[in-house]
């Protein structure tokens, strides 16, 4: 890689302080080649002097949480000092930690709902965020009861919860509960809606300042139905159990056949139920009619009592009713069919004999003007035999009009239905409940409405062997009113799913503005919309309503905000609703990349796979988006994919190495792009020589003293980085002038023993640093004087507290590691030694006598001479003068992988899976660095609690290069303990080598369908 590319990421912008340049990356067998990252930030307190003041609050999150408080918070800045208090709307926070001087932690205290700002006080001084972090209502819905009803609505329920008043919206399938009554805060009654259709609905709560859904919560049955019973026939005066067959059933069904109740009705399920009935003497046949609260159903001539062997005789028909145009099949039931019959009529209109058996007989009913009719067989012989006024002939319910067919909400409407075939037992309904009627005639009735939701409301017309129900039939006409919505944030990139609670809605003139763009709403009832955020700039906006000239509206209710982050990782707190994801390009300064795909959980399911836009971001919402997510970013020609698996976070922002493409030489020299930084140059003299490295006994032939500069690095891996310029002095006080890009830095002089046959320095005598170096573009400083001040004459022994073996099957590890390094804070890492010996403890020479306290030792398990997996390193600091000498441990275990079993095995599933020994330490997270087919490279990172992880596949995965496609796929897996750490809270700077308290590193190979 050029080095302009990496004078590009030592500018990465002014909120980034100025880091060392970066060491270059070399191949290895280990990983791919890694693209250039953003420079690390130091953990510790530094305030330039330019920087403001000394107290300064950069972010929240998450910025909302629940108004009875205990939300976690991490609050970023500068200045946060160990005696910082920190205050919501006025009151102190709790649980407060400080982690270092640039993050605070702490749980939030009881408040309003609303913004509320944030204030930190300490010995530095003192900072504001206003509206720094938005309070909803603590909003909580427990149980409905009871939890089941008919699909036709009407029947009474009762919610219990938290956090309700007047203006909360409820909603039961997406259908507002009917005649709500605020019982208390914890309690609402209210009549459950009709349903299209019957099955599992959520139930879901609106206010301002909250919204809560509790999914599955009620579940609509089928109507009440009977549609047959066994045994159908039996004997006069014979009991007889009967099984019921139907819909709806539910405990307390009462069964009637005839005018006769059947005893010990049990309901076995929702379609079956049993019963006993006593004996009938009555030959004929028999409604069976089932009954619940407010629903009746009758399923005419449904059971029979039959006389056998009683000559030629009809004894009954089924079904006893028909419209008057007839057409039906009807069976007529006795016996003596077969012995010549020649005629049946229905009144005096003939009948065709359509089938003719001994005891049954199929017909057709012809048509007849309405009213009871008898039926007559008549034999060649001139035999009869007459069922009297057996057969009704009635109007079908037919509805014509309402009038009128809209009323205020709160009822009193006095409204007449025409139609025909209006049974005396006509019952009335409208959205859900029974209306009080005034009258009824067969071609009309008059009923009073009840009050009722806003909006179009479903008419159902029950007969007791009819109903009818014509959806939207009357509207109930409320005013225009809006009393809040949820969520109150939303990303800029817009999209964001808004749930918007008042009433008015239903009127075909409604219009709805969000700041001032125009919406296009979801009318879910009249007292809930819903609309998706369109893009806009940061910042509060209204939302104003106008219906037939009346306005109704909140100012600043809407927040948009900017979720991404340039240091990437995740934020945002629980996912409710929404997650919105940003992609950043490590080539160009962390700027957004468009046209990413992204997909959301581990299938990339559709509708949740989208294409990120031109500021590189992209909103995922949905209602019943809740939970821990699975993120993964894809795109052609981008170095490397990236996933993070099961994170609670609402915001989500990816780093990808995606190289721009080559300038088009047709356009000229970009006109108005910044000029490249130039190089910095840093001058000085080396002083503090030991004599002896000039005495001629000491030196060998070809051999002389010399010292050595070399610059800090940005982690505290790879080897030494080099320098520019003359770099190398031979004598006291001799000058050096070298080369380096802008950034902050430390010199490092090394001064030994030179061997011109060799080319290097083969004894390291002594070492002097210049810390706290500041190059700025094009700058010359001079007067960079170091002074050799320490020698290299320092033994440290190196123990191991614990031996984390291998399982089986696996190669290695087979060496200890110990590599030794200065860590310099802000100013980065010198790396001192690497020793790799095949037994335990390891001695360590030649260190320098600088201060304990600078000295960081990495070490542990490896494989072979060259350090590779399976490895096991930890990291501790070193202290005092070490003396002692230092024990590295304990050691992170390796995974014993369960799928694959073996190296290639297909993984049919996509699902990898491992496991830990039951005892020892335990990682905090664990990256998985796969290599796919065609070199692709993928980096997933994972929770250290998990043991499996199912390999996310995009949509167009049969892409090259896009994650899971179809090939072999080697993963380096690194279990990594890092104190503090949190996936569902974490930024990239914070994965890189500096954290990490210790690390174990395994591979496998695997195959993917």
């Amino acid at each position: 890689m050029s080095r302009r590319v990496w004078i590009s990421f030592a500018l990465l912008g002014a909120c980034l302080p100025s880091q060392p340049e970066p060491a270059p990356q070399l191949n290895s067998p280990e990983r791919p080649a890694r693209p250039p990252s953003p420079p690390v930030v130091d953990a510790g307190m530094r305030v330039p002097e330019d920087a403001g003041a000394p107290v300064q609050l950069t972010e929240i999150n998450p910025a909302e949480g629940p108004s009875l408080g205990g939300t976690r918070v991490q609050l970023r800045g500068e200045g946060l000092a160990a005696d910082s208090q920190v205050f919501i709307g006025g009151e102190p926070v709790l649980d407060m930690l400080l982690r270092n001087q640039r993050i605070i932690t702490f749980r939030t205290p009881p408040g309003h709902p609303g913004p509320t700002t944030l204030r930190v006080i300490n010995s530095l001084g003192e900072a504001t965020l206003e509206d720094a972090f938005t309070y909803f209502d603590s909003l909580r819905i427990e149980t409905v009861e009871p939890s089941i009803g008919p699909r036709a609505g009407g029947l009474e329920v009762v919610l219990r919860g938290d956090g309700f008043d007047r203006k909360t919206a409820v909603l039961i399938g997406g259908r507002s509960l009917v005649d709500p009554e605020l019982i208390s805060a914890q309690e609402i009654r209210g009549f459950v809606p009709p349903a299209i259709v019957p099955g599992i609905v959520d139930l879901e709560v609106i206010k301002d300042y909250g919204r809560q859904r509790l999914a599955r919560a009620f579940t609509y049955r089928p109507d009440l139905q009977v549609q047959g019973v066994d045994p159908e026939v039996v004997m006069p005066g014979q009991p007889a159990y009967l099984t019921i067959f139907g819909l709806g059933f539910e405990p307390g069904l009462e069964v009637q056949v005839g005018a006769q109740e059947c005893l010990d009705v049990r309901v076995m399920r929702a379609d079956l139920a049993t019963c006993t009935l006593a004996g009938l003497e009555e030959v004929g046949a028999y409604p069976i009619i089932v009954r619940q609260p407010g629903e009746t159903h009758r399923l005419l001539g449904g059971f029979r009592r039959l006389q056998p062997f009683a000559g030629r005789q009809l004894q009954a028909l089924s079904p006893t009713q028909a419209p008057p145009s007839g057409g039906q099949d009807v069976v007529l039931y006795g016996s003596g069919f077969d012995q010549s019959l020649r005629r049946l009529s229905f009144g005096e209109i003939e009948a065709p004999l359509l089938s003719v058996q001994p005891n049954q007989l199929i017909s057709r009913v012809p048509p007849h003007e309405a009213g009871q009719v008898a039926i007559r067989l008549l034999w060649d012989d001139g035999h009869t035999s007459t069922l009297p006024a057996a057969f009704h002939y009635v109007d079908d319910l037919f509805f014509e009009a309402l009038e009128p067919a809209s009323g205020p909400r709160s009822g009193g409407q006095q409204v007449i239905l025409n139609g025909r075939g209006l049974c005396p037992e006509l019952q009335v309904y409208l959205a859900g409940r029974a209306q009080p009627l005034v009258s009824v005639a067969a071609d009309q009735a008059v009923f009073q409405t009840l009050s009722a939701p806003g909006g179009a409301a479903e008419l159902r017309l029950v007969c007791p062997d009819q109903t009818l129900v014509v959806p939207d039939a009357f509207l109930f006409e409320a005013e225009l009113e809006i009393y809040g919505l949820h969520p109150r944030r939303g990303a800029v990139a817009g999209g964001t799913l808004v749930s918007v609670a008042g009433q008015g809605f239903s009127d075909p003139t409604f219009q709805l503005q969000l700041g001032d763009q125009d919406l296009s709403v979801d009318v879910v009832s009249d007292q809930v919309l819903r609309f998706r955020t369109p893009p806009a700039s940061p910042g509060w906006v209204d939302l104003r309503a106008q219906q037939r000239g009346v306005e109704a509206g909140l100012d600043a209710v809407f927040e948009y905000y900017e979720p991404g982050f340039r240091y990437g990782g995740t934020r945002g707190g629980q996912v409710r609703g929404a997650v919105n994801v940003t992609v950043l390009n490590q080539y160009t300064n962390l700027g957004p990349i468009e046209g990413v795909t992204v997909a959301l959980d581990s299938v990339g399911s559709p509708g949740r796979t989208a294409l990120t836009d031109l500021r590189g971001q992209v909103t995922f919402s949905e209602l019943d988006l809740e939970g821990p997510q699975t993120v993964t970013a894809f795109k052609s020609g981008c170095q490397r994919s990236v996933s993070v698996v099961e994170v609670e976070a609402a915001d989500i922002t990816l780093w990808m190495a995606c190289p721009p493409p080559p300038p088009d030489p047709s356009e000229g020299g970009g006109g108005g792009a910044q000029p490249p930084s130039q190089p910095a140059r840093l001058a000085g003299r080396i002083t503090g020589f030991s004599k002896a490295l000039f005495d001629p006994a000491v030196l060998g032939p070809d051999q002389r003293a010399v010292a050595k500069l070399y610059l800090t690095q940005r982690t505290p891996d790879g080897g030494r980085p080099w320098l520019g310029g003359a770099d190398e002095v031979w004598g006291e006080g001799e000058r050096y002038v070298v080369t380096v890009n802008p950034g902050r830095y430390t010199l490092i002089a090394i001064a030994g023993i030179w061997d011109d046959n060799e080319g290097k320095i083969v004894q390291q005598l002594q070492m002097g640093m210049r810390r706290n170096i500041t190059a700025l573009s094009g700058e010359y400083k001079d007067g960079m004087d170091i002074d050799l001040a320490y020698g290299m004459d320092r033994t440290v022994l190196v123990q191991f507290a614990a031996r984390a073996e291998p399982l089986e099957g696996q190669v290695g590890p087979n060496r200890y590691q110990v590599r030794t390094v200065l860590d310099l804070g802000g100013d980065g890492y010198f790396p001192l030694q690497n020793k790799i010996s095949q037994r335990a403890p390891v001695l360590l020479r030649g260190l320098p006598e600088a201060p304990g306290e600078l000295f960081r030792f990495i070490g542990g398990l490896a494989t072979g001479q060259s350090g590779a997996s399976p490895s096991s390193i930890v990291r501790i600091r070193g202290g005092g003068q070490l003396a002692g000498g230092i024990t590295l441990g304990p050691l992170l275990p390796f995974p014993e992988f369960q799928a694959p079993a073996f190296n290639g095995q297909q993984l049919e599933d996509h699902l990898l899976r491992w496991k830990l020994p039951e005892e020892g330490e335990r990682p905090d997270y664990i990256e998985l660095d796969l290599t796919g087919p065609g070199g692709s490279s993928w980096m997933i990172y994972v929770h250290g609690d998990q043991r499996k992880v199912r390999i996310p596949r995009m949509l167009d995965a049969r892409r090259l290069g896009a994650p899971g496609e179809p090939g072999e796929y080697q993963v380096s897996m690194t279990l990594i303990s890092a104190p503090g750490f949190d996936l569902d809270n974490f930024s990239f700077l914070e994965t890189w080598g500096r954290d990490r308290r210790a690390f174990s590193r395994s591979r496998v190979q695997f195959t993917l369908p």
